[in-house]
């Protein structure tokens, strides 16, 4: 099994699916997809500061669990 944490990022106003891609090229390479768990990352100053500023920021992570096929 591979468990990746990943999190889709905001660039130019749009958001960036890394998550979905990083999905798509594991099972391009062999790996099964399994299941995803959304969990809520916590936020930071970092966060927070952009935030303020009127800047859109990801507030969920993946964890992509994976099998080897």
């Amino acid at each position: 099994l591979m468990a990746t944490i990943v999190k889709d990022r905001v660039k130019d106003f749009q958001r960036i699916p890394f998550v979905s891609e990083t999905n798509n090229l594991c099972v391009k390479i062999g790996w099964k997809f399994v299941e995803e768990i959304k969990i809520v990352a916590t936020g930071s100053e970092f966060i927070a500061i952009h935030e303020y500023h009127g800047e859109e920021m990801v507030h969920d992570e993946s964890i992509l669990i994976m099998r080897r096929i």
